[in-house]
């Protein structure tokens, strides 16, 4: 066997080696990110209707500040700059 084989069958054997007999890792990591619905008090009107972007990131923020969302007053307020 020239080099060029053997180099082909060292890359298959370790391919095979790493990819089929691994097994897999499991995402086990949980996040209590804070949660408010984009529409805080239920009422399904403009600007509500579409700030699901400014909601989500309201909530990512609220996460790495490590303070919670306290009521549907504070999500309005927070949100009502944003929108």
């Amino acid at each position: 066997m020239n080099h060029s084989t053997k180099t082909t069958i060292a890359f298959s054997l370790i391919f095979f080696v790493l990819f089929f007999l691994t097994s897999p890792v499991q995402a086990t990591t949980l996040l209590e990110v804070p949660f408010t619905s984009q529409a805080p008090d239920s009422i399904w009107v403009q600007p509500w209707q579409d700030a699901c972007e400014e909601t989500t990131v309201f909530m990512v923020h609220r996460f790495y500040m490590g303070r919670n969302i306290a009521n549907s007053a504070d999500a309005k307020k927070r949100n009502s700059g944003t929108i």
